[in-house]
């Protein structure tokens, strides 16, 4: 709420200190693991964690065992694990394959239960050292 930064590695790496540099931050605030974070938009369990901040709903998952839940409570997955296509349906899914397929994701979350999505490959383009990669058979 206050433009800080939350990482949830639970050490500093190049990229932490990075993206607190980029801020002009000294460091990251605490990631909530089995709790509430301070203002209350991300509450987490063991298993996952959901971003409530007035647009979309998102839901950061760790475990499979979430994903039954968050795809019913929230407007956009991003998961660690694969997500079943029948978890599809909230609007946005980001799983391991779409990483693998078009790279790191920024997110925009909008009014109205909006977003706005750009990956590296599609702010890149196709080149020969990184071809488009071919989407899952339907």
């Amino acid at each position: 709420a206050d433009g800080g930064l939350m990482v949830s590695s639970k050490r500093e790496n190049h990229t932490t200190r990075a993206w607190l540099l980029n801020r002009g931050l000294q460091a990251s605030e605490k990631w909530p693991d089995q709790e509430t974070s301070e203002g209350g938009r991300l509450k987490c369990d063991g298993l996952s964690c959901l971003y409530r901040a007035g647009g979309p709903t998102v839901a950061l998952v760790r475990d499979a065992q979430a994903l039954r839940e968050d795809c019913a409570h929230a407007e956009i997955i991003v998961s660690i694990v694969a997500v079943p296509r029948k978890c599809r349906d909230p609007g946005l899914v980001v799983d391991r394959f779409d990483l693998w397929r078009r790279g790191g994701q920024a997110i925009w979350l909008l009014p109205d239960n909006k977003y706005r999505v750009l990956s590296v490959a599609e702010a890149r383009g196709s080149r020969l050292w990184s071809p488009k990669r071919p989407s899952p058979k339907k």
